[in-house]
């Protein structure tokens, strides 16, 4: 069969970051013989450049990726980030309509525009698309946007709401990577419901070789991992920092691995509060392998009314083995107490709580098993 992935976000083989849903999707249907192509976007997203134009299959990756070109944006909260993605749907169709017709599409959102072509295209030629639901967009980038127009958001994005609407109603199938993103999506089509919908959790591949997990030291490990961005509640962790180094100097280490437009921000209020978290800054694979092999906790820290529900991030701590103190409510709140693998608290003095009694909790298994206190 012949599959046709579309997503500009994910990261590629060649740009050295943690093997993440898409990689692992076009991975496994290649290892079933299928012929996959995987378009994508020339900017990457995340480091705000450009990627250069090569990009050759390898044996862990055997499939084909084809770039298309999208204009840079720096701020993504902005126009020029709307004109990227509108024109990064032109020139995919211009590019997709000379070849020879897949089997199937499979168009992730975000961004809204680029799905919405996969549909028309898949309409036009028969070919079945599904829409699957990484993030629920127009709703979602309503959060990144400056609180002084935040109001104005309905309005402002209902010409994506309007596109997003109509291309779930056109699909053939509807998958998420969340429950609760799947019910958005089911709701947002405002029609019948497609013939085929399921739920595909977001993966992580375990480190090479896999983590030996010691019982936790002392001080207490606690790290979080991901972008530094506007969803995530890096304020919260440094107020937990703070209040357990008031109260047990010297008994847990923070360490907040990443880069994103808050990283400068958040090293100049940890330099005033709180000196001893560690903000290395983003870190290649392997060696962000290692710090979460030599953590005891990590962290899922979001604002309130973030619009994540299960993250990546989550499946990337279990992959090795670290227990989690998450702060998200909901679906992700449900799943680490129905699985055992977590806990979650909504404020600074619960995330403080928690790491205390799992500092307590480690060290009463430490001295029964004789090991070192």
């Amino acid at each position: 069969m012949k599959v046709w992935l579309v997503n500009p976000f994910d990261p590629l083989p060649a740009d050295g970051l943690p093997v993440t849903r898409y990689r692992q999707l076009a991975r496994e249907l290649s290892r079933r013989r299928h012929d996959v192509t995987w378009w994508t976007a020339d900017f990457f997203h995340f480091r705000k450049q450009h990627r250069p134009p090569a990009w050759p299959s390898t044996p862990d990756d055997p499939y084909a990726i084809r770039l298309v070109h999208a204009p840079a944006y720096h701020d993504n909260a902005s126009l020029r980030r709307v004109w990227s993605h509108a024109s990064l749907a032109v020139a995919t169709l211009h590019a997709m309509n000379p070849e020879a017709d897949p089997d199937l599409i499979v168009a992730a959102v975000p961004p809204v525009e680029l799905p919405a072509a996969s549909v028309a295209l898949g309409a036009t030629r028969g070919v079945p698309t599904c829409i699957d639901v990484g993030d629920p967009w127009p709703d979602a980038f309503a959060h990144v946007l400056p609180p002084t127009i935040r109001p104005l958001a309905p309005t402002l994005l209902w010409p994506h709401s309007r596109l997003m609407s109509w291309a779930l109603r056109r699909s053939t199938a509807v998958t998420a990577s969340y429950r609760t993103y799947l019910d958005w999506a089911l709701a947002r089509r405002r029609g019948p419901a497609p013939a085929h919908s399921a739920i595909f959790l977001p993966a992580a591949m375990p480190p090479d070789p896999p983590p030996d997990r010691s019982t936790p030291g002392d001080p207490l490990r606690i790290t979080f991992c991901g972008t530094f961005g506007l969803t995530y509640d890096l304020e919260l962790i440094l107020d937990a920092a703070a209040q357990l180094e008031r109260t047990h100097p010297g008994r847990f280490r923070f360490t907040l691995v990443g880069d994103g437009p808050q990283l400068e921000q958040i090293r100049a209020r940890a330099r005033r509060r709180c000196p001893h978290v560690g903000l290395p800054g983003p870190m290649r694979r392997s060696d962000l392998d290692q710090t979460l092999t030599d953590s005891d906790v990590g962290l899922c820290c979001y604002r309130v009314n973030a619009p994540q529900s299960l993250t990546t991030k989550l499946f990337q701590y279990l992959s090795h083995g670290l227990p989690v103190l998450g702060t998200l409510p909901g679906e992700m709140a449900a799943f680490l107490a129905q699985h055992g693998v977590g806990l979650t608290a909504l404020d600074a003095p619960g995330c403080a709580h928690h790491a205390r009694t799992h500092r307590s909790a480690s060290s009463t298994t430490c001295s029964a098993s004789g090991s070192v206190p």
